[in-house]
């Protein structure tokens, strides 16, 4: 069942996020600074962000923060990620 409240509080989260920067673009200039790197820093840096976004969940599991909560943080660093490697439709 925690599984369950973990995904859907992290889909809400993804989803508010995803819509706020689709309007607004915060992340641009991260996007065309990645975007400037060469593909093997690229590849690392997707790795490494995946390995720090899994540290961090780690860490929230062994803290008394509500479950929900948690999925909300979960949710929000997934769609940072997302959005900062997500490559521009216009070019």
């Amino acid at each position: 069942m925690k599984v369950i409240i973990l995904i859907i509080s992290a889909s809400i989260s993804m989803l508010i996020f995803d819509k706020i920067n689709s309007k607004y673009d915060f992340f641009k200039d991260i996007r065309s600074k990645i975007n400037d790197l060469n593909e093997k820093k690229e590849h690392k840096l997707r790795i490494s962000s995946y390995v720090l976004i899994l540290i961090i969940y780690g860490v929230m599991q062994n803290t008394k923060i509500n479950i929900i909560v948690q999925g909300l943080i979960f949710g929000l660093l997934l769609s940072f990620r997302d959005i900062c490697f997500k490559k521009d439709s216009n070019e």
